[in-house]
């Protein structure tokens, strides 16, 4: 698995970490399955008012996919079916997720475009 995906509580607020600043904060298909179920696992507390989503380290919120994995992970067209299946699943639990979600993103910092193409407009970008 291409790093980690990081879960940190503070009272109602919750902070989601992708964590493989090695990569750009680059997501592997082990990443992205966790960050799905961190998701689902988030919207359905019902104490929780915010979540926060930031990248690790200094250098980008997140670079997207880990494509040093594409060749084990899409290696035919029924492993990428399979992994695109993956995706699907997590940016749907992200935008189907019942709290905000603000992304903290440093200005100079490569975004996940993607990501922020499917969040509705609940959804908020700040510059730290």
């Amino acid at each position: 698995m291409s790093g980690e995906i990081l879960l940190a509580r503070n009272g109602d607020v919750a902070t989601v970490t992708l964590s493989n600043p090695g990569k750009l904060n680059a997501l592997g298909l082990g990443s992205w399955k966790r960050l799905g179920e961190v998701m689902r696992e988030l919207d359905a507390d019902k104490g929780l008012r915010c979540i926060v989503m930031r990248g690790a380290g200094d250098k980008a919120f997140a670079a997207g996919a880990d494509i040093s994995e594409f060749e084990t992970t899409r290696r035919n067209a029924k492993a990428a079916k399979k992994y695109g299946a993956v995706l699907e699943a997590t940016m749907g639990a992200i935008a189907r997720c019942r709290h905000p979600i603000a992304s903290a993103a440093r200005p100079r910092w490569k975004s996940c475009s993607r990501a922020a193409s499917l969040a509705p407009p609940k959804r908020k970008t700040w510059a730290s």
